[in-house]
């Protein structure tokens, strides 16, 4: 018998924890005296202070929980403005890049021959290896490269060489290596990739969305 009682009290004192930590300030004394009063047994032959303790504890995880969601929203924040004020110097120009073709080495463009697309420039071997659709390495190249219909490599060329109306898109390319890789668009971006680019998020964006295609090519990453 007093084992069903200890039990059933339990069960009672864990429903009104419940209750006291949603109650107004006015019911609190009065909840935790129905509380005390179904604990006051386990309390008594129990020396150990495990259970007094555990009164408070839904109330105080719950608060916990909250701080910590608040704090790691105003970190993230916090990141992001970090980023964005180091990233604002970017999609400028691709001249202090590797990608330029005055600054970088034995830079090609990848493009459609009617100029229809996106079109990417880098170093010659890095951008067979990695951008270029009909590469024999193996390599599955990301959505932007695949993107282009019919792709050709124009060596010691830069996309506005090949296609003088491409508009610079982003530069460097984080998805790809350092700043191996600049990009070129025939059209202005729109929508959430120009908002983020506004807003000196693009190549955060594109870095984190590169991560796994990166791992998944050492060669490339």
């Amino acid at each position: 018998l007093s084992t069903y009682h200890s039990k059933s009290g339990k069960a009672m004192a864990s429903i009104l924890r419940q209750f006291v930590c949603c109650s107004s300030s006015k019911g609190e004394n009065l909840s935790r005296d129905m509380l005390n009063q179904y604990e006051l047994a386990p309390v008594i032959y129990d020396t150990e202070p495990r259970l007094r303790e555990a009164t408070n504890n839904p109330c105080e995880d719950r608060r916990g929980c909250q701080c910590c969601c608040v704090l790691c929203c105003l970190l993230f924040l916090i990141v992001l403005w970090s980023i964005s004020i180091s990233a604002s110097g970017y999609n400028i120009s691709t001249e202090p890049y590797a990608c330029d073709v005055k600054n970088g080495k034995a830079v090609a463009a990848l493009h459609n021959a009617n100029c229809e697309g996106l079109c990417f420039q880098a170093p010659a071997a890095y951008l067979k290896r990695c951008l270029d659709p009909n590469n024999v390495f193996g390599v599955e190249v990301p959505p932007g490269p695949a993107s282009i219909k019919d792709a050709k490599i124009t060596h010691n060329s830069s996309c506005q060489d090949v296609c003088p109306r491409m508009l610079l898109a982003v530069a460097p390319d984080t998805w790809y290596r350092e700043d191996l890789v600049c990009g070129f668009s025939p059209q202005p971006l729109t929508g959430p990739a120009q908002m983020l680019k506004a807003a000196h998020l693009w190549q955060a964006f594109l870095w984190i969305g590169g991560i796994s295609w990166r791992a998944s090519n050492p060669d490339c990453g």
